[in-house]
């Protein structure tokens, strides 16, 4: 998932002043009164967090040659080389420059990502960020100032959610690490997530939330397959196709109360929803039973699929627009992307470059045919 919070120059900064601290607090604080009073703060927090990551990496190469450093970390550093070298040699990434460097965090992610939506809207708030342009999240390093800000949103009337964050892509700006909340994981969920982000910095659209995640789900998912197949590891092969099968019969079910949701509220103008307290509640009513069924949807489908009960946890949290727009600007496009794969099997450079040249009228061809799929 891409944060991209630093730009190239602020990288150059960074670099330029490493070792002489009362400088680079010096630079911060006129980043923080050169971006104006209300982005400031989230900037200078920002730039302090990606800068506690530069200053706390350990190369993988070091740690691998310490007789003290644990089996099991060596496991997953010998599974690390395995992804990036696949993802360079036979999938065209930048696997390169990132993912050569570890950082032991003291808290259970790197960030937290609040989202948010108006009440009868389906549509992400947007946030600016620098270099990258708008997207429908806002990331933070400390969840306490992520709660804030979305205890800030819902007192404005949206429906919020904070989300854990395992890993982002800097787009190329600095070398990505391996973070220690990952140490534990699968070795076919560390090369989703890998190739994941590294598609991000292969190919990204400014400003195209959902067209971003898409491709790198995508790109994620075919890799992982090509990656196991590479290995010989068929019985991995064949759990993994069956989780994806899992999820993809999951997503149906959010994309389907998100439809609903989004053909309820297109019936609606402003009047109906300022038109008082009596018909505000009604129009929550509805809504409420929307959520409902999909309850109830879930519940139906659990018994012909078991496999859903890795997503219980999820649905026995409250409901709202926001929690259904983070599946959403995963999977929404994914059919499309899909296609666009299809068409390009094998050649993962003309995927690339395809996914690259989407001008307005591919996206809104794009959109058209998305929400026909999950009508």
């Amino acid at each position: 998932m891409p944060i991209s919070l630093i730009s190239r120059w602020y990288r150059h900064q960074l670099e330029r002043l490493s070792g002489h601290t009362s400088l680079v607090i010096m630079w911060l604080a006129a980043c923080w009164l050169l971006t104006g009073c209300q982005s400031g703060p989230y900037y200078f927090h920002a730039i302090r967090g990606q800068w506690e990551i530069e200053t706390n990496k350990t190369s993988i190469a070091s740690l691998q040659s310490d007789p003290d450093t644990a089996s099991s970390m060596l496991e997953t550093f010998e599974a690390v080389e395995r992804i990036r070298r696949f993802a360079f040699w036979q999938m065209a990434l930048p696997a390169d420059q990132a993912y050569e460097d570890y950082v032991a965090l003291n808290r259970p992610c790197v960030v937290w990502n609040v989202t948010a939506c108006q009440p009868f809207s389906m549509e992400a708030h947007q946030w600016w960020y620098p270099l990258v342009g708008k997207l429908g999240y806002r990331g933070f390093f400390n969840p306490s100032l992520a709660e804030a800000c979305a205890t800030s949103m819902r007192q404005r009337g949206y429906d919020v959610v904070v989300e854990e964050v395992a890993a982002y892509s800097t787009l190329g700006w600095f070398r990505d690490p391996i973070f220690s909340s990952l140490m534990s994981w699968p070795t076919d969920q560390l090369a989703e997530l890998i190739f994941h982000e590294l598609a991000h910095q292969r190919a990204f659209l400014p400003g195209e939330t959902d067209l971003n995640e898409a491709f790198a789900t995508v790109v994620a998912r075919e890799g992982v397959e090509w990656w196991l197949n590479s290995e010989g590891r068929t019985m991995d092969l064949a759990r993994y196709r069956r989780a994806k099968k899992v999820e993809d019969r999951f997503v149906h079910l959010v994309m389907t109360c998100r439809g609903q949701l989004e053909s309820f509220y297109a019936t609606l103008n402003p009047k109906d929803i300022s038109s008082g307290h009596d018909a505000l509640e009604k129009l929550q009513a509805r809504k409420a039973s929307i959520f409902m069924d999909f309850r109830r949807h879930f519940e139906h489908t659990l018994i012909q699929e078991p496999g859903l009960m890795a997503y219980q946890a999820w649905m026995n949290k409250p409901l709202n627009n926001a929690r259904l727009k983070s599946w959403d600007t995963y999977y929404r496009h994914v059919p499309v992307m899909e296609t666009l794969w299809d068409q390009h099997v094998g050649d993962w450079e003309g995927f690339y470059k395809a996914f690259e040249s989407f001008d307005k009228n591919h996206k809104r061809a794009v959109t058209s045919s998305t929400d026909s799929d999950h009508a």
